[in-house]
């Protein structure tokens, strides 16, 4: 298992002079090594790697570095990497020395040890004070101040009478300031949304510390740190935090990473925190899973929130034991993950339509109308409103493998979801299942499909008219006279789609759904819409391609991608075009070509990026491999093979 170095900042608190006036402070782990960042970024951490720039180009740690981050979290991770790093650099030892005199009067290094390292389990500390009972600083312990508290007090630090200053709701003199106060020579941190107003006048009075971080967090994710904000121009806000920057020569940075890249890490993170509370998994736990459960959407850059799920799990747990996925059901017991899972539920049919299909933008607009029509009808309903008959009886047409059925199955889940149907049962048959096997069966066969199914998809619909001969039989009559009924009887209760080859891109003599809405008018009445679904171009093949070897964990090598479009491009103008199949079908047979080259290389020189990366010469040897299929299946002559006899 893949090790990160820091899976959460430690942050605890510290009560100063026997007062309760608490002060939060990082603890940066002292114990790695410097180069632990760029360890935990190859192992999945990338959305730190622009600290990694910091300190590569640097000669010296700068001053001030602002951050800016997605949660308050992130940012003081990001810190806890920064000050591992630059408590290294000769010029943080150097702060040192006030420790190297006070060890020198300690009776033993565990004292010592004991007095830099607490490890209460409270996460609270009361001893670290001077004599008159201000902060004790400490490079290995920084504190983390929320921006407002800064912006609030100095105009009463500034101009109030000391003996009148208020804080915290009583009087207080000079020893009631808040502890970072006087954090004054070492690090310091301060917590602000990205809407505030960062000043140089506000900071001003830490322009000889060691270093100062700003951690500037989304306003959406740092509702949980401020209680109160003034909103403020935008321009105005960048254009004092560039001051900010100038004045203290900061190093800027964001801190992030696409969806799929935090998906990673927040697994790698899982299985980590899991080895770190001394527990294993099962060989063929689904971490993507339960990952997704324990995170959700709104705690997804949260890793303590990791940490502290599986504590919960694992309580009655003995230590050694291996986890499985049925011990993280007793999440459910809590009202924030039966929540979550409701939130998560509302609306996944339609974000799988958005999100998991590649082009196709006019398809989804259509299905997102009958959608909202549908809505529409049913509050007037609910209203008790007059309310016109709404038929759900829709047919598509377009070539073969254009994500009919595909898109027939969405539509059903989301009028589910949405309580526009009864239930969400889903049948697929080809029309000519509707017919029975003799006389007089084919009217109950339709009528149990409609009793038993609320989504009823009717791929090659056209397929119910033709009897053995090609000819429109008394089989066919009986079914669709039957299917007539039902449309009727069901309109507004079911979902009905028929389904086949048709369309503007079609001629009217190859138009077969057209001949189906020819075999009987009440059919035809009854269709309220029309989806049609044009042909992938090869841009959009390429796409599914990609899409596809994505969803499956494998890479794909340069050129790759333009192998595979010029084979799209040629396949386009085929009478036979698969469409999203046929994108389909090069994946999985670059996948054989690329076990054909594996196959040939020693067991243990194998690599885990060999057992996923589809190289270009991959792609190529799969096209070769379907153009020979393709001509056997036409019968074409790639070659002749002389016969003869040996005397």
């Amino acid at each position: 298992m893949k090790k990160l170095n820091i899976l959460q900042p430690e942050v605890r608190v510290a009560y100063l002079n026997g007062s309760n006036q608490g002060m939060d402070y990082l603890r940066p782990f002292r114990d790695l090594e410097p180069d632990a960042l760029r360890k935990d970024v190859g192992n999945g951490a990338a959305q730190f790697k622009e600290l990694m720039e910091i300190i590569d180009s640097q000669k010296k740690p700068p001053k001030c570095v602002i951050i800016n981050c997605n949660s308050v979290e992130e940012g003081l991770m990001a810190v806890d990497y920064l000050a591992v790093f630059f408590n290294r650099e000769d010029e943080a030892r150097e702060c040192l020395d006030s420790w190297e005199d006070w060890e020198d009067d300690c009776e033993s290094d565990d004292e010592c040890e004991e007095y830099m390292f607490d490890t209460e389990d409270d996460g609270i500390d009361s001893c670290f004070t001077d004599g008159e009972g201000r902060w004790q600083e400490d490079p290995w312990k920084i504190p983390v101040v929320k921006y407002e508290s800064l912006s609030m007090m100095f105009p009463m630090v500034n101009f109030a009478p000391q003996n009148s200053f208020m804080y915290g709701g009583a009087a207080s003199g000079q020893n009631n300031m808040p502890g970072w106060y006087y954090a004054l020579k070492e690090s310091i941190c301060f917590v602000a949304r990205e809407s505030d107003r960062i000043t140089v006048d506000k900071l001003k009075r830490y322009r000889e510390n060691k270093h100062v971080f700003i951690i500037r967090v989304k306003d959406e994710d740092a509702g949980m740190i401020h209680e109160c904000w003034r909103e403020h121009d935008q321009e105005d806000v960048l254009e004092q935090l560039s001051e900010v920057a100038f004045e203290f020569a900061a190093e800027i940075v964001n801190i992030g990473a696409d969806e799929e890249t935090m998906k990673n890490y927040r697994a790698n993170l899982f299985e980590n925190f899991v080895e770190e509370k001394g527990y294993a998994l099962t060989e063929k736990f689904p971490v993507d899973n339960v990952v997704r459960k324990i995170t959700g959407e709104k705690r997804k850059n949260e890793p303590s929130f990791i940490g502290k799920a599986i504590d919960y799990v694992t309580r009655n747990i003995p230590k050694g034991a291996e986890l499985e996925e049925k011990h993280f059901k007793i999440l459910n017991k809590l009202k924030m993950f039966a929540k979550m899972d409701e939130e998560k539920k509302e609306g996944k049919a339609m974000s799988r339509l958005e999100n998991e299909l590649i082009g196709m933008e006019d398809v989804k607009k259509q299905v997102k109308r009958i959608v909202r029509t549908m809505k529409f009808h049913r509050r007037r309903r609910e209203r008790g409103m007059k309310n016109s008959f709404y038929h759900n009886v829709f047919m598509m047409v377009g070539a073969p493998g254009t994500a009919k059925t595909t898109i027939a199955e969405i539509l059903g889940d989301i009028m589910a979801e949405e309580g526009l149907l009864k239930g969400g049962e889903f049948i697929a048959i080809n029309g000519a299942e509707l017919k029975g096997q003799y006389v007089g069966h084919s009217a109950p066969k339709v009528a149990k499909i409609f009793e038993e199914n609320d989504v009823i998809f009717i791929d090659e619909a056209y397929s119910i008219a033709a009897g053995a001969k090609g000819e429109y039989d008394s089989f066919s009559q009986e079914a669709v006279a039957q299917l007539v009924s039902e449309l009727e009887k069901h309109g507004e209760d079911r979902l009905v789609l028929f389904a086949g080859y048709g369309g503007t891109d079609v001629s009217e003599k190859d138009n077969r759904m057209k001949d189906f809405l020819d075999i009987n008018p009440g059919i035809k009445s009854r269709i309220n819409a029309t989806i049609s679904f044009n042909s992938y171009s090869a841009d959009e093949m390429v796409d599914i391609f990609m899409h596809r070897a994505k969803m499956e964990q494998y890479t794909v090598g340069e050129d790759a991608d333009a192998v595979a479009r010029e084979y799209f491009e040629e396949r386009r103008n085929a009478p036979d075009f698969g469409n999203g199949r046929e994108a389909r079908s090069l994946f999985e047979n670059a996948v054989a070509e690329v076990a054909q080259r594996v196959a040939d290389v020693p067991e243990e020189e194998i690599t885990d990026q060999m057992l996923s990366e589809i190289l270009a010469v991959d792609v190529k040897n799969a096209v070769e491999q379907l153009k020979l299929g393709d001509a056997a299946q036409r019968g074409a002559v790639t070659h002749k093979t002389k016969l003869g006899f040996v005397g």
